[in-house]
Order: structure tokens, then sequence, then C-alpha cells
């Protein structure tokens, strides 16, 4: 059971990306940890867009804008975790822990859980995946959320594919240097 299945098991928005990383597992779970996006212009532009500090652009940088660390199985998932009113401008970001993130069901927002998932092929060929879900509180925020993911979410799925693709270089980088 990933730890997706347990932060946020029920859910009426998801998204998957997934991507072919020619290193190992444990060189992959480095290179999303050490994840940093600043690199890509397309991403800083989206995050400026949306008002999100620099700092953001790390794996510790989106601890600074709200996501919380529910989870991580070394080498095998990364779970990080969102409250808030995502339609809204400034997202009305709920400060939150573990607990609070899945006890929390006030009307009126939606929860997010974002994973990496590392599984190993071969000896060095991983498939690095990451799902996005959403759970909306009650149907004012379901309605709300479903016009901001029709018009956000194309834009997310750009975001998260950078993502996979600058994982993937950082980690092929790290196997190639070896050689």
């Amino acid at each position: 059971m990933k730890l997706i299945d347990h932060f946020l098991p029920d859910f009426q928005f998801n998204k998957i990306h997934e991507i072919t990383v020619h290193a190992s597992a444990p060189e992959v779970y480095t290179a999303i940890k050490e994840l940093d996006m600043s690199n890509s212009t397309m991403i800083r532009l989206l995050f400026r867009m949306r008002g999100l500090p620099a700092t953001a652009l790390t794996m510790k940088g989106s601890e600074e804008v709200g996501f919380v660390l529910l989870g991580e199985e070394p080498e095998n998932e990364l779970l990080l975790g969102l409250i808030g009113r995502f339609w809204k401008i400034n997202g009305e970001i709920h400060k939150s822990d573990e607990q609070t993130f899945v006890r929390f069901r006030k009307p009126g927002f939606a929860k997010a859980a974002w994973n990496f998932n590392v599984r190993q092929l071969k000896a060095n060929k991983t498939e690095l995946s990451t799902e996005t879900r959403i759970f909306c509180t009650d149907n004012s925020s379901y309605r709300k959320f479903r016009l901001y993911w029709f018009l956000i979410g194309p834009f997310s799925g750009l975001i998260r594919r950078k993502i996979l693709s600058l994982i993937k270089k950082s980690a092929e980088r790290r196997v190639s240097v070896r050689f």
C-alpha cells in the first residue's frame, strides 16, 4: 500500500505522470530530495504568476509555502500534502501536520496529496511517477475546484512533467559522473 493511499484514499480528482530514468532507485530518490526547480524558466514563471516565492522552487521551500511532508519511505515514495482554497488568488493555505491532514473535513476547502513514487525496474532503470489527488470537503468546494482544475490543470500537469524531467536529468547525471 502506498502512502498516498493511506493519507488520501478518497478523492474526486487525480492525475498521474511517469517517466523512465536510467539510474538506480537510490539515485532517483536522492534527486527527488535535492529537487531544485529554479533552473526551469517555465516553472519559475508559472510559480511567479501564482504568487509563490522563489523559495518554493525546492523541496524544502515547498514546506515553507504550506506543503507538509506527510510521509516518506526512502527510495520508494515521498508524499506531500496541502490544504487550502486553491481556487482563490492567495490559495488560503491552511497550515497542517500529518494528523490534521488526515482528519481535516472543514467545509469550503480542498486537500491535495502529491507523491513521488520510485520503482526499480532493472539495475539502472527506474520508473518515476508522481500522482496528485484532490479531495474537496463539500459540494461548494467541489464545484469551485472543478472550474479551477479545468483552467489550471493543464499548467499543473506541465509543471509535474517538467519536474519529472528535472529529476531524471539530475539522477542520470549522477550515473554519468561515476563513469
